[in-house]
């Protein structure tokens, strides 16, 4: 290895500048403030000096590597995994191990059956830090187990920023036989307009009849009811005008499908309003679609050509995420923040399962079929409010022109003092408007194998 060693040597220029004496105008005031640390020094600060096994990571360095969503962010912390595109689990354990939160408190996930929650729904626009804790301490909830990832939004941002971001994929592995059927017209939003819904008289009914719509329950509750004139033929008829309450436009048919695609778009802004007070807001939407398709063959081991089970499932996905940001500041000792969150995403499922099995194999010409419609919404309202305040210099000298205030002794309190508050309300709900299942048999091709009529 070679080093090579410059130096420069400038000449010693002495000038002597003789002048009359000038009177010096008058300049206007200006103080300037800085910051002892940086965003990144603090976040560094705040790594090391915790007690418990810490990673963070802050918006300059998501800005710098270009991820649109924490769940992409977080693949760049050592010993987190991201299952699905979605799910983060800590140090390779499953979701029963791992929690989320929103500026330190508790959410709970839209999908009712998991415990985690879907990163890909928060936008990195919207965030200050990203804090990832791998050890347990006292200020985690009993169910801490791996780890927990906590999402700290921004209150007001520096300056102007904007942004809009388009996405869009094709599924090559896809032969665009997608499965699909006739929905509602605000599918696309990914909301249900009541196509699928139970109407009033079959709601009534189902809690009348116990839950229970065959012809001889619904016959005794009628005798429960005192009702003895009525037969098994009018219970049948009950039965009959309950069932038609359902929607029974559930065919399924064969779909080209459209490719993937979304929209990404945020903007927000700082006001000064003067020398101490600034005031910032930040909003933030995004929208996606996107079409999956899954096949599977399971087959008997010993009869592997005459039973078996093929399953295609079709499963179309939509995404609806908004958010907004308020927040003021007074000097760098007083600062108030709210932090407003709707998300939405919904599944929409189709399957069909045709198999064979020792009671109707392929060679027979005939088999069984069973359909699956399930229309899943998955919606997580957030609101919350939260405020820093410190004893600063400019609180001080504020509070001194306060008159109840001015003869307590403000001096003897400690500089450093500090009161953090927020106040947090999470709801998530999912509604499934409508899950069909329905069994069948089949009429098989003996040549080709293919299902001819169901």
């Amino acid at each position: 290895m070679r080093s090579i060693f410059k130096f420069t040597c400038m000449p010693i220029v002495a000038v002597l500048t003789f002048s009359s004496s000038i009177q010096a105008a008058e300049i206007e005031e200006v103080i300037v403030q800085g910051r002892l640390l940086s965003g990144a020094e603090a976040l560094v600060s705040e790594r090391m000096e915790e007690e418990a096994v810490i990673d963070v990571i802050g918006a300059e360095f998501i800005s710098r590597i270009g991820d649109s969503t924490v769940a992409a962010a977080l693949r760049r912390v050592s010993g987190l995994s991201l299952v699905s595109g979605k799910f983060i689990y800590v140090r390779g354990l499953g979701e029963r191990y791992s929690s989320s939160s929103l500026n330190g408190a508790t959410i709970p996930s839209p999908d009712l059956t998991r415990n985690v929650i879907p990163l890909d729904l928060f936008p990195t626009s919207i965030v200050e830090s990203l804090k990832v804790q791998k050890s347990f301490s006292a200020d985690r909830p009993a169910s801490f187990g791996g780890g927990s990832v906590d999402i700290r939004t921004k209150s007001i941002p520096e300056w102007l920023t904007y942004s809009v971001e388009f996405t869009g994929g094709l599924n090559s592995e896809s032969n665009s036989n997608l499965l699909s059927y006739s929905g509602g017209d605000d599918d696309a939003i990914g909301t249900d307009d009541g196509t699928r819904s139970i109407n009033a008289n079959l709601v009534q009914g189902i809690q009348r009849f116990k839950g229970n719509l065959d012809a001889q329950n619904v016959l005794n509750t009628l005798r429960t009811e005192g009702d003895n004139t009525s037969t098994l033929s009018d219970a049948q008829t009950i039965s009959r005008q309950l069932a038609l309450g359902l929607n029974r436009n559930i065919s399924t048919r064969q779909d080209d499908g459209n490719p993937d695609w979304g929209v990404r778009a945020s903007i927000g802004n700082n006001f000064i309003l003067t020398d101490e007070w600034e005031a910032g807001f930040l909003f933030g939407g995004s929208y996606g679609t996107k079409w999956r398709q899954t096949n599977a063959i399971a087959r008997n081991f010993r009869f592997p050509t005459e039973r078996f089970e093929v399953e295609s499932e079709t499963t179309q996905s939509f995404d609806l995420n908004t958010n907004l940001n308020l927040g003021i500041r007074y000097t760098d000792d007083h600062e108030l923040s709210s932090t407003s969150l709707f998300i939405r995403n919904t599944d929409d499922e189709v399957a069909v399962i045709d198999l064979f099995n020792e009671n109707r194999e392929l060679s027979d010409g005939r088999g069984f079929r069973n359909q699956r419609i399930k229309f899943e919404e998955r919606n997580m309202i957030v609101n919350q409010v939260k405020a820093t305040h410190r004893l600063g210099e400019a609180t001080r000298e504020l509070l001194q022109h306060v008159p109840l205030v001015s003869s307590l002794p403000i001096n003897r309190i400690p500089e450093g003092l500090q009161f953090d508050w927020y106040y947090s309300e999470a709801r998530a709900f999912t509604d499934i408007p409508n899950e069909v299942n329905v069994s069948s048999e089949t009429v098989t091709n003996l040549v080709s194998g293919g299902v001819e009529s169901a």
